[in-house]
């Protein structure tokens, strides 16, 4: 299957990496080389985006939490947007992230950080 993510910054220090397909085995490699550089460096929030994805299994749900660790150890925090009702329930009943950090929409997310 096929995987597409494409990253944008939103602002200073706040990026939004928009999946798309299936992020598994086969692709989690592809999917890390694109989010690492900018979680290296001033990565203040970094938005997963995931409308677009069809499925994700346990090795992407491990790269997914390994990042979300990266940002947290500089400072920054990780949010995800736009699961699919499926999707929702795997991150909430293993808990990848607190409930907090799952929004509908990344204007959602960037709206709740202009209010702070």
């Amino acid at each position: 299957m096929d995987f597409k993510v494409e990253m944008n910054e939103r602002g200073e220090g706040v990026f939004v990496a928009s999946l798309e397909g299936s992020l598994n085995a086969d692709t989690v490699f592809s999917f890390e080389q694109k989010v690492l550089p900018v979680l290296v460096g001033t990565v203040k929030v970094m938005i997963l985006e995931m409308s677009g994805l069809r499925y994700i299994d346990s090795t992407a749900l491990a790269a997914v939490m390994r990042q979300r660790r990266t940002v947290e150890e500089s400072g920054g925090r990780l949010f995800v947007t736009g699961l699919r009702p499926r999707l929702r329930d795997i991150f909430q009943v293993i808990h990848i992230l607190p409930d907090e950090c799952i929004f509908n929409t990344v204007d959602e997310v960037t709206g709740r950080l202009d209010a702070k």
